[in-house]
């Protein structure tokens, strides 16, 4: 009997289906291969941890060491689907440096007729300032504060570890070191971003002019201007994700510039910080 392609490739799968039935993080290893972005594997291993920490926390159940164990097996396995530090920076610095005006596009430009309203046609990729005069104009592009936070984060994963090991990490509004909550990072990796309001954009340039700096050699050859992360309110929104500075850096650091080394640090760290808070 001659079995077509189809049929024999049916015949594979349920052979493998009854295989996989078999092995108990079955479906953690199927989801794991969906998720080929850093930040997605992250969120899933503080997902391990946190819910982890809630059963603890609440004594729900004692966790027996098999349980354990299993949430340290999909921890590892997790981490093994991420890229290297190295891959990941070389990434990141491509995403900062490479085309700002295409990956941080965003305009100011406004409807004909209604200044309070962007204009949903406009082909500008990046806006444009004039620092000198009426008479001898020099314009030069603005990025947005998004692009501030990230070269921040890059500038920040290119030191080297602290002290204490851990990764350099100095997120807006924390000192050097400080670690966020696993439940914080979850929460930024987890947002929903969005643009901001058309005034955060139509605004922007006008209201922080004076604190504008010509952004650092990476990118002098495009003659470019930026917010300094300092600089940029706790509390405004970035101009095409909607999130504060702080969950901008977060989803950054923990999400598309954060490698498999590093992961496992911080895997390391929110499993002790759990092991201690149930203590």
């Amino acid at each position: 009997m001659k079995l077509t392609t189809k049929e024999l490739r049916t015949i594979i799968k349920e052979e493998l289906d009854v295989v996989l039935a078999e092995r108990q993080n079955v479906l953690f290893e199927q989801q794991l291969k969906l998720l080929k972005e850093n930040d997605k594997i992250f969120k899933a291993i503080l997902g391990i941890l946190t819910g982890l920490g809630l059963a603890i926390g609440q004594q729900v159940t004692q966790l027996d060491n098999q349980k354990v164990q299993q949430a340290q097996a999909k921890i590892e396995q997790a981490e093994q689907y991420m890229d290297s530090n190295a891959d990941k920076e070389k990434q990141f610095n491509k995403f900062v440096y490479g085309n700002p005006g295409r990956l941080f596009s965003w305009t100011d430009d406004t409807v004909e007729g209604n200044a309070d309203r962007l204009n949903p046609k406009s082909k500008e990729t990046l806006p444009m300032m004039n620092v000198g005069t009426e008479k001898a104009p020099e314009y030069y592009f603005v990025l947005p504060p998004e692009w501030s936070v990230a070269e921040q984060v890059l500038l920040d994963k290119q030191q080297p570890d602290l002290a204490s090991g851990m990764p350099y990490i100095l997120i807006p509004g924390s000192n050097v070191g400080e670690m966020p909550s696993a439940e914080e990072v979850k929460a930024a990796l987890s947002k929903t971003s969005y643009p901001s309001q058309d005034q955060i954009a139509i605004t922007f340039i006008d209201n922080y002019r004076d604190q504008f700096v010509p952004v650092p050699s990476g990118l002098q050859q495009f003659g470019n201007y930026q917010l300094p992360i300092e600089a940029i309110p706790d509390d405004l929104p970035m101009i095409k994700t909607g999130l504060t500075k702080r969950e901008q850096y977060i989803t950054y650091y923990f999400g598309q510039a954060l490698g498999k080394e590093d992961a496992e640090k911080f895997s390391d760290y929110y499993e002790n910080q759990l092991t201690l808070t149930a203590k």
